[in-house]
C-alpha cells in the first residue's frame, strides 16, 4: 500500500493548530492518556461473575493491626462514626489513635476475598470521600495517610497480586487537599508517599502491574504537587526512573512496554534535566529512548513529548532535540509498519505525541510551563534557536496533520510535503551534537 494519497493538507493557521490540538486531546484520552487511576487493570462488566482468588489460611500471616470481617463490621457499627480527628488540623493523641484504626479498617477491607476480583472502587471511593471532605483539615488527613503509608508495607507481600495492586492504587490517590472544580485544580497529592512508591518501583521481586502503578503515582506527585516534591526529592525520583529504564531493556512483551512507557512519561514531569550531582540523567535518558531503534514507536514518541516538557536552561541544545525528533518522525513515515497500516491506533498515538513535542495541548502548558519546543525557546538564553524550531515545525506539520485528522481509511499524506520535510531534515543538521553544554557528542 502506498502511504501517500492526496495533496490536501491543512494550512498553517491558528485555527488548524487548534483543530489538531483538540483532536489530540481526544486521542490521548482514547488511546492512552495520563489518567493514573484504574489505568492498568480495566473494569469488569457489572453482570460479570467475579473470580475470587483462593488461598490457604497459612499462605499469609496477617499483621497484628489487621481486622477480619467480623472485627471490621464491629468497628464500622460501633466506633467509626466516633472518630473525629480528621476535622482537626492538630489532632491530639487520642484522635491520632482513632485515625490509625480508621486506616487499619480501610486497608483490611482491601484484603477480603470479595474485594480481590477487581479494583475495589467502592472501598477507595468511600475512603477518598471521607478523607477529602471539605469539613476535614490537612493535619487530620496527614495523620490518617501517614498510617496508611506505613501499614501498607505489611500488605505488599500478600499472596494475592490483586491485593497488592489495590493497595498501590490507594497509595497513589492519597491527597492532602481536594480538587477544586471551579478553578480546575486537581487534588494535591500527599508528597510523603513518594518514598513508598520508590520502594515499590525498585523492588524487582514485585509484580510488574504494581510497579507500573507506582510509576503512575510518581508522575502524579511530580505533575500535581504544590511546592513538592522538593528539588532533592525530584532528583531521587529521576535517578530511580532512569535506573529502572536502564535495567529494563526494551521488549516486545506488553508488560515491559507499559512499564517503560510509564517511566518515560514520569520523567517528563520530574521537573529537572539533571540530578543533584549535575549529571544530565533525565535529558540524556530521554534522548537515548528517542534514538533507540529497539524501543517501540509509541514509547519513542512518548520520549519526544517528555523531553520537551523539561525545564530547559541556556545549556540545552534545542536544535539537536528538534532535529532528532524530526528524524524520528521521518523514520516513522518510512517504516514498513506505517506503510502497511497508516491508520492504526499506534500511529495516531505516536504522531500525536510528536505534535505535542512542538505544541502542547493547553494554553497553560504552553505559556506558563513552556512545554513544547515552540515555547521552550522563549526561556532565557534560548531565543536564538527559535527560528530553527519554527522552520522545523512548518515542515513537520503537513506530515503530522493528515494522520491526526484522519477519521477512517488511508491518511492523505502528501508526497511533496513529506519530501520537503525530509529535505529540510537532511539539509539542516544542528550546529552542535552536544545535548548540553559540556556533555558528550550525540552520534549521528
Amino acid at each position: 500500500m502506498q502511504i501517500f494519497g492526496g495533496t490536501s493538507v491543512f494550512p498553517l493557521t491558528r485555527q488548524s493548530y487548534q483543530f489538531v490540538t483538540a483532536w489530540h486531546v481526544l486521542a490521548l484520552f482514547l488511546f492512552g492518556g495520563t489518567s493514573i487511576v484504574f489505568a492498568q487493570n480495566g473494569e469488569q462488566d457489572a453482570d460479570e461473575e467475579a473470580v475470587v482468588e483462593e488461598f490457604e489460611p497459612d499462605d499469609w500471616t496477617p499483621p497484628d493491626w489487621w481486622m477480619d470481617q467480623v472485627a471490621s463490621e464491629t468497628f464500622r457499627r460501633q466506633e467509626k462514626l466516633k472518630i473525629n480527628g480528621l476535622k482537626s488540623n492538630n489532632p491530639n493523641r487520642q484522635q491520632v489513635e482513632g485515625l490509625k484504626k480508621l486506616a487499619h479498617y480501610y486497608l483490611s477491607l482491601l484484603t477480603y476475598p470479595e474485594n480481590r476480583a477487581k479494583i475495589p472502587r467502592e472501598v477507595t471511593q468511600r475512603f477518598l470521600s471521607e478523607l477529602l471532605s471539605t469539613l476535614n483539615r490537612a493535619g487530620g488527613r496527614a495523620a490518617l495517610m501517614d498510617e496508611i503509608i506505613e501499614k501498607s508495607k505489611d500488605l505488599m507481600n500478600h499472596p494475592s497480586e490483586q491485593v497488592r495492586t489495590n493497595v498501590a492504587l490507594l497509595l497513589i490517590q492519597l491527597s492532602i487537599e481536594p480538587s477544586d472544580f471551579q478553578t480546575k485544580t486537581p487534588a494535591v497529592p500527599y508528597n510523603p508517599v513518594y518514598e513508598a512508591l520508590l520502594e515499590i518501583l525498585q523492588d524487582s521481586s514485585q509484580i510488574q502491574e504494581v510497579r507500573i502503578v507506582a510509576a503512575n503515582g510518581l508522575t502524579r506527585l511530580c505533575r500535581d504537587g504544590q511546592n513538592a516534591p522538593s528539588s532533592t526529592e525530584r532528583s531521587e525520583i529521576a535517578d530511580a526512573l532512569t535506573s529502572q529504564l536502564q535495567a529494563t531493556p526494551p521488549s516486545a512483551d506488553e508488560g515491559v512496554e507499559w512499564y517503560r512507557r510509564r517511566m518515560i512519561q514520569a520523567l517528563g514531569f520530574v521537573g529537572r534535566i539533571d540530578n543533584v550531582s549535575g549529571q544530565p540523567v533525565v535529558i540524556d535518558e530521554l534522548m537515548s529512548v528517542i534514538r533507540n531503534k529497539q524501543e517501540t514507536w509509541v514509547n519513542r514518541a512518548e520520549a519526544c513529548q517528555s523531553i520537551t516538557q523539561l525545564p530547559y536552561t541556556s545549556s540545552v541544545n534545542v536544535e539537536l532535540i528538534t532535529h532528532e525528533i524530526c528524524r524520528f518522525l521521518e523514520a516513522m513515515v518510512r517504516s514498513q509498519g506505517f506503510s502497511k497500516a497508516p491508520s492504526a491506533n499506534l500511529w495516531i498515538q505516536a504522531f500525536s505525541r510528536v505534535y505535542l513535542a512542538f505544541r502542547p495541548a493547553t494554553q497553560a502548558d504552553a505559556e506558563i510551563r513552556n512545554y513544547g519546543l515552540l515555547y521552550q525557546v522563549k526561556r532565557p538564553g534560548l531565543g536564538g534557536q527559535e527560528a530553527y524550531v519554527r522552520a522545523a515545525f512548518e515542515k513537520a506539520l503537513p506530515v503530522l496533520t493528515p494522520v491526526l485528522t484522519n477519521v477512517s481509511g488511508k491518511p492523505a499524506l502528501s508526497k511533496s510535503a513529506f519530501d520537503a520535510f525530509s529535505t529540510w531534515v537532511s539539509s539542516n543538521p544542528p550546529s552542535s551534537r552536544k545535548l548540553t553544554t559540556g556533555g558528550q557528542d550525540i552520534p549521528e
